[in-house]
């Protein structure tokens, strides 16, 4: 009896866990969606001095993010995003409008794939 407890306590851990870590990146990607869209709204209107400043913002909170979301996430995605960016500071320091809404429009591809990972379907548990 002590160890269908002692089962029953680490499973509902385990779930509590993969729970808790899908709210996280989902919450995480949603916030990160949105300072990306706010830097290609002001990239679209030429506003280069606040997307300078968006992006370094956006850098320091990834940072941040991509320490939590490694835990749950395919460290490839991160690392990719982590690259793009890293690259947005060069693009909005040229003011080159294409290469900076690619690298967002790049950034919104992973994080949709991120989130495409962490459904829950039968594919996730095989």
């Amino acid at each position: 009896m002590k160890r269908l407890i002692a089962a029953a306590i680490l499973t509902a851990l385990i779930i509590g866990i993969c729970i808790a870590g899908n709210v996280i990146v989902k919450e995480f990607c949603k916030d990160t969606n949105s300072e990306i869209e706010i830097c290609r709204k002001l990239c679209e209107k030429g506003d280069w001095e606040a997307v300078d400043k968006k992006v370094k913002d956006l850098k320091k909170s990834w940072k941040t993010r991509q320490r939590y979301m490694s835990v749950f996430v395919n460290h490839g995605i991160i690392d990719d995003i982590s690259v793009s960016v890293s690259r947005m500071p060069l693009f909005s320091n040229k003011k080159s409008k294409s290469d900076f809404l690619a690298e967002c429009a790049e950034i919104n591809m992973l994080i949709d794939r991120i989130l495409g990972e962490q459904e829950m379907n039968i594919e996730s548990f095989f």
